[in-house]
Order: C-alpha cells, then sequence, then structure tokens
C-alpha cells in the first residue's frame, strides 16, 4: 500500500521548488514515487532571507509492505539529500510554540519538525 511523509525544511528564499522536489526525489528512486509541495511559509519565527517549505512524499512499494525500519531509512535519506542538494536543514522546535495560523502548514499546528507521520493513501 502507498503511504505518505511528511517534511518540513528551512532553506534560503532563492531556493525553488522544483530544486527540493528533485533532491527529495533522488532520495530513493525505486520507493518514492511523487514528492509535492505543500506548504512555504515566510514570517515570524524564520529568520530573513529564509522560508520554510513542506513537502509530501509518497513512497510506493512495489513488492511488499514496508518495514518502519525501512520507512525510517528512506525518511532518513529525504533529509540528506535534501540538506545536501539545498543547504537547508530540517526545521527543528521553536523556542516558543507559535499559534498554528502562524506556522502556516495547513493549520496544523506544527512546530517544524520532522513530522514522522504516515499516512495511508
Amino acid at each position: 500500500l502507498p503511504l505518505t511523509r511528511d517534511f518540513a525544511f528551512v532553506i534560503d528564499q532563492s531556493v525553488e521548488a522544483q530544486a527540493v522536489i528533485k533532491a527529495a526525489m533522488n532520495a530513493d528512486k525505486a520507493l518514492i514515487r511523487d514528492v509535492s509541495v505543500f506548504d512555504v511559509y515566510q514570517g515570524k519565527g524564520i529568520a530573513v532571507g529564509k522560508k520554510s517549505m513542506a513537502i509530501q512524499v509518497l513512497l510506493q512499494p512495489v513488492e511488499r509492505t514496508l518495514t518502519d525500519s525501512e520507512i525510517d531509512a528512506v525518511s532518513q535519506k529525504v533529509v540528506a539529500e535534501v540538506t545536501r542538494a539545498t543547504g537547508g536543514e530540517i526545521r527543528g522546535f521553536l523556542s516558543q510554540v507559535p499559534e498554528p495560523a502562524t506556522l502556516g502548514l495547513l493549520g496544523l499546528g506544527l512546530t517544524g519538525l520532522f513530522l514522522a507521520r504516515r499516512r495511508r493513501a
């Protein structure tokens, strides 16, 4: 069954969405079927000259269901490849948790961490 993982990265304003998508796709060409941007945020909590970009990665194993450790390994590859290719970093906890609308991540109230959310597609 396909599943998704979400990630939020802080990157320079000049980095285009396509660069993030391409890097994430290249992390594991056998398992990653699609990458899409679902939010871009600039403002409070993000340094000047930076933006937060949230992506959703669709994993679709062909032969069997993936184990949690295999999913985590792919997630680590995505983080490593996007940070390498863009110079960005995975968002960490903020010193103060802002209101959900402030984050701009679809009102989910995310504090910018690696989302580690799995959802069956």
